[in-house]
């Protein structure tokens, strides 16, 4: 797989420490993949989001004091700048154009091959 040379900078949410380090591991090749930041819950991923402002989120919908789908769209009002990938263990058609109706550029179920991730990533400009 042939990546951009440009830096990617990256915030990870998902309430699930194992799952965020998983994703860094999984990024960790990639130079080109900068992991800035990383949250457990929907508050911390947008105050983060503010501070920081990542090129790209990877977040879970389900998350510990702010529903997914109200994250994205809190997150495209005050961190536009910052492009939106669902990584989620729902395989739902409905939920993923929600998502992507409230402005995700991206849904990825994690239970799908680690390459669909890395497909999305290099795709999220």
């Amino acid at each position: 797989m042939v990546m951009g040379t440009e830096a990617r900078r990256i915030l990870i949410v998902d309430g699930h420490a194992e799952i965020r380090n998983g994703i860094r591991s999984l990024l960790k090749p990639w130079p080109q993949m900068q992991v800035v930041a990383e949250a457990a819950t929907g508050i911390e991923a947008l105050n983060i989001a503010r501070s920081t402002a990542p090129d790209i989120a990877i977040m879970d919908l389900s998350l510990p004091g702010f529903h997914g789908i109200e994250l994205i769209r809190a997150l495209n009002r005050d961190s536009p700048e910052t492009r939106l990938l669902i990584y989620t263990i729902y395989r739902s058609k409905l939920l993923a154009r929600e998502a992507l109706n409230a402005g995700a550029r991206f849904y990825v179920v994690k239970g799908d091959p680690s390459s669909d991730l890395l497909a999305a990533l290099i795709g999220c400009r």
